[in-house]
């Protein structure tokens, strides 16, 4: 995945039994350089595929990119995150608020508390 210096960065998060190339939730680690509706949407999609893969929060207490991970989807997806700006931004006040909730429950389901 292109960083804005040109760094390429593809992560191979193994969790539990299962080895997952997630290059979307790097994006995570490098998301600051770019703010685009596509990575904010990357970054879902990482947790869609987390959850369907019964990923838990145990599973992030591993290793210490793992940690890391965490602690950037959280600030990324967490309340007040820059990607959920991006995700709600043209949404009614309602969807908005759905997707914070879901956003929020996702996020703590699979990586958990910060």
């Amino acid at each position: 995945m292109p960083a804005g210096d040109g760094l390429q960065v593809r992560k191979t998060v193994t969790l539990w039994s299962t080895s997952l190339q997630i290059p979307e939730c790097s994006t995570a680690l490098v998301r600051a350089v770019r703010n685009e509706q596509r990575e904010a949407e990357d970054l879902w999609r990482c947790l869609d595929i987390a959850a369907a893969e019964n990923i838990e929060p145990t599973h992030f207490d591993t290793n210490t990119t793992l940690r890391g991970l965490r602690a950037a989807l959280w600030r990324q997806l967490g309340p007040n995150g820059a990607a959920v700006t991006v995700l709600t931004n043209e949404l009614l006040q309602d969807a908005a608020a759905r997707m914070r909730t879901r956003l929020r429950a996702l996020l703590t389901d699979v990586a958990g508390a910060v």
